[in-house]
């Protein structure tokens, strides 16, 4: 009955760790995840819709409206 027991201590020490290694990277995967996600909303889109603004207007100044705003209805000519 004795074995039986220190047996249990080191499968319940065994699991408890198990368990907490597990919550542990599941919180900095989660902290992480939310820093790219930040990142990505405060710095990259911003910085990808005004180079997009800026390319729209060079062509706007270079006279190519139909490069920007392409027509929907237009027959193709395939």
């Amino acid at each position: 009955m004795r074995k039986r027991a220190i047996a249990n201590i080191w499968i319940d020490r065994f699991h408890r760790g198990f368990v907490w290694t597990c919550l542990t990277v599941t919180v900095c995967g989660t902290i992480l995840y939310g820093t790219r996600f930040v990142h990505y909303f405060t710095v990259i889109k911003p910085e990808q819709d005004k180079r997009k603004l800026l390319e729209q207007r060079e062509l706007l100044s270079e006279g190519a409206y139909d490069k920007i705003m392409e027509d929907p209805y237009a027959k193709s000519a395939d």
